[in-house]
């Protein structure tokens, strides 16, 4: 890859990135039809790109995670939040891992990918639109830790907006906005 592609996927994500769409899609798609990527050389790059999502994240909640950390520590401290955390992490991690192999393992031709692609992210539209509004719940258990890890970790495929799954399932999970 080039340095103009990188550069400019590299744009795609951390625009996208801050959307209710899929980065991942939306640079899957430009790696492919832009650059004339093959969809797993696409969809490889746009999940290295999350790397550095990922790193801008930490940065941003770097206070919340310290926090999180220390509690680990302190004797009489809440643990609800660092177990679910890591419940979520976990079965996330799980789902994606054995998705993406899949995916990885398949030669899809390129119009099934784009329509696959398509059909996901016109789903995550229809359940952001659709989500309940203001319902209030401080209760992290490992069940829902558990249903919220195996649904974010569908947002390894091309499509699905990691917010745009995540946020709906929080709310049928009764998870506030605030």
């Amino acid at each position: 890859m080039d340095l103009v592609t990188a550069i400019v996927l590299g744009i795609i994500q951390g625009i996208t990135e801050w959307l209710p769409i899929s980065s991942e899609a939306m640079v899957t798609l430009a790696g492919r039809f832009l650059f004339n990527m093959e969809y797993s050389e696409a969809l490889g790059t746009a999940i290295w790109l999350h790397g550095g999502t990922a790193f801008a994240a930490v940065i941003y909640f770097r206070e919340e995670i310290i926090k999180i950390i220390q509690s680990i520590y302190k004797k009489d401290s809440d643990k609800s939040l660092l177990i679910f955390l890591i419940i979520t992490t976990f079965f996330s991690a799980v789902i994606a891992i054995s998705l993406i192999t899949f995916l990885f393992s398949m030669q899809i031709p390129d119009v099934y990918f784009t329509l696959l692609i398509g059909l996901f992210l016109i789903g995550i539209a229809f359940l952001h639109k659709n989500k309940k509004q203001n319902i209030i719940s401080k209760n992290l258990t490992k069940t829902k830790a558990v249903i919220i890890g195996l649904i974010q970790g569908t947002s390894i495929l091309p499509g699905i907006s990691r917010s745009g799954i995540t946020i709906p399932v929080l709310l049928l999970e009764d998870f506030s906005l605030k």
